[in-house]
C-alpha cells in the first residue's frame, strides 16, 4: 500500500504555519498590552 508522504508533509506544513501565526498573533497581543499598561501607569504617576 502506498501512504502518500506530501500528504502528510502538506499537513505538517500547514501547521507549522498556524502556530507560527498563532505564536506571533499573542506575541503582538501581549506587546499591544504592555504598551497600554506602560501609557497608563505613566499616565496615572503623575
Amino acid at each position: 500500500m502506498y501512504f502518500p508522504f506530501w500528504f502528510l508533509e502538506t499537513i505538517l506544513k500547514s501547521c507549522t504555519t498556524v502556530i507560527n501565526c498563532f505564536i506571533d498573533e499573542v506575541l503582538f497581543i501581549i506587546t499591544v498590552l504592555s504598551h497600554v499598561f506602560f501609557f497608563f501607569s505613566n499616565l496615572f504617576a503623575q
